[in-house]
């Protein structure tokens, strides 16, 4: 039985109160997931399409893709550290300035994430807020993560800040042990989730 290494537990930001018998805001998620190309199916000429990298490439199999044929490996060359990217127009999507800087919607981002056999290296799923110029708000990261040839499940929740108006996605994949770069990811999401009720 394989077992699951983690690094460390990712933890969902929370919504703070001043006492339990205060209102809590729960959220309805948007069905459209945000990536293109979020399960690595489309790659051609030796890149993911809709992605930029700077050395992650493709993987088929051992373990199994969580879903599909593909998914995405940190690197075959001998790298500590890659990046893999892509950025999210929120206006282009459907959001309006007004519904973005109001304070009342929030990010779920995360993906499936496995390793390699007993090896330690491990990804970071990372997301940052940017304003009308690409200049970045906010950001926030999941913690380092492996595991042994099964896919487990990270995601964070986080608020959008006002004047976001794209979201860059981010996989960092960090080499530990071997030649090979084996932080995997598979399935990568961002949902828009709206305040939706209050819950007593």
């Amino acid at each position: 039985m394989y077992k699951n290494f983690l690094v460390a537990t990712a933890v969902a930001v929370a919504i703070f109160i001043s006492g339990c018998a205060q209102p809590q805001v729960s959220y309805n998620y948007s069905d459209k997931n945000l990536l293109k190309n979020a399960g690595f199916e489309e790659f051609s000429n030796g890149k993911f399409n809709y992605w930029v990298t700077d050395g992650a490439t493709v993987r088929h199999k051992d373990p199994k893709p969580h879903s599909g044929k593909n998914y995405l490996m940190g690197s075959k060359s001998n790298q500590k550290v890659t990046y893999t990217s892509q950025v999210v127009d929120l206006l282009k999507n459907g959001y309006s300035k007004e519904s973005l800087d109001n304070s009342s919607m929030v990010i779920k981002f995360g993906g499936y994430q496995a390793g390699w056999k007993t090896q330690k290296d491990y990804g970071v799923i990372e997301v940052i807020c940017q304003d009308k110029n690409h200049k970045s708000i906010a950001y926030t990261q999941t913690q380092g993560f492996y595991s042994n040839h099964r896919w487990y499940q990270r995601s964070l929740i986080v608020k959008i800040p006002k004047n976001t108006r794209y979201i860059k996605y981010t996989f960092i994949a960090h080499r530990k042990n071997g030649r090979n770069n084996d932080a995997y990811l598979d399935d990568a999401f961002i949902y828009i989730g709206k305040a939706n009720s209050i819950d007593s």
